[in-house]
This record gives C-alpha cells, structure tokens and sequence, in this order.
C-alpha cells in the first residue's frame, strides 16, 4: 500500500501513487457509505467508472452492490429478494440447475461506453 486517506467515513488504501480527480472522488462517495465495512481499497490500475471506480474494493454489510463487481461483469444481473432464509446443499443444487437452464449466458463489452450484452 502506498498511502491511506483518512478524511472520509471510512479510510481509503490506494495502491497506486497517482489517482486522477474524478476516481478520487468516486472513492470518496463509496467511503462515506454506511454499510461500508472498515475501508475502500483502490488498485494500480484503477479509473473512473459508473458510480464506483473501476479497479475499486469495497466490502459491504449487510447489502450487495450488483455494480460494485463490475458494469461489463454484472451484465444481465439482476438481485431479487426471496423468501427463503435457509437451503441445504441439495436444494441449492436444485434450484441452480434450473437458473442455469433457464437464463442464457451472455457476452458483455463496452461500446462507446455504454454496456451492451451480445
């Protein structure tokens, strides 16, 4: 680690030793979040991204942030909250064979900086 920024909610760790303005302060609003846990880490190759920095860490509590691992990762992600609080591995099994028979796989890119699944 190369330096710590102590002057938000959370402290951010940067790997890197030159971060542009626009990713710092995309850095900046992830720290101040409040389910942000204990700190933002930003790597060498990090830059602006959608909200979050891309080359951006964050662990989170008790949330999940679908953008958080990436806009072209995430394509076609969607959370949806259930009913379900417990599941034994086969049940689990279960229900991922049929999330895997019934959503198709898609290929992400990025054109002219919009996400496009193929």
């Amino acid at each position: 680690m190369i330096k710590i920024i102590e002057t938000e909610k959370k402290p951010i760790k940067l790997w890197l030793d030159d971060i542009d303005q626009d990713t710092l302060e995309q850095a900046k609003n992830l720290a101040n979040l409040p389910f942000v846990h204990h700190h933002v880490a930003i790597m060498p190759d990090a830059h602006v991204g959608y909200g979050m920095p891309i080359g951006g860490v964050a662990a989170t509590e008790k949330v999940v942030i679908p953008n958080a691992v990436g806009v072209d990762i995430g394509c076609g992600v969607c959370a949806v909250q259930t009913s379900l609080r417990h599941l034994n591995q086969s049940e689990l099994k279960k229900i991922l064979q049929a999330v895997r028979q019934t959503i198709p796989e898609v290929s992400c890119v990025f054109i002219h900086r919009k996400s496009c699944c193929l």
